[in-house]
């Protein structure tokens, strides 16, 4: 098990040595930093679309929206993002 100790003056000093043997961290990506929407009410399409057009019409900044289990189908041992059109 190795020990590593870190001093410095600042915090600022010790995080730079820490950084030098971990790395910095990554960027994440810019969808990641604002507000995402997760609803079990987005089964069908128009369920969907009625609350994209709801956020586009309040001015409301949304990077992405996520869809329930049931939205989604098993085929052929994958997951595929497809609506049910049963449903719609």
């Amino acid at each position: 098990m190795d020990f590593f100790f870190f001093v410095g003056p600042t915090y600022q000093e010790v995080l730079r040595q820490y950084h030098n043997i971990i790395g910095k961290p990554k960027r994440l990506p810019i969808w990641s930093h604002g507000f995402v929407s997760k609803s079990s009410s987005y089964i069908t399409r128009q369920n969907l679309e009625d609350a994209l057009q709801a956020y586009k019409d309040n001015k409301f900044a949304i990077e992405s929206i996520a869809m329930p289990q049931e939205a989604m189908r098993d085929q052929y041992n994958s997951w595929e993002f497809i609506f049910d059109l049963k449903k719609t």
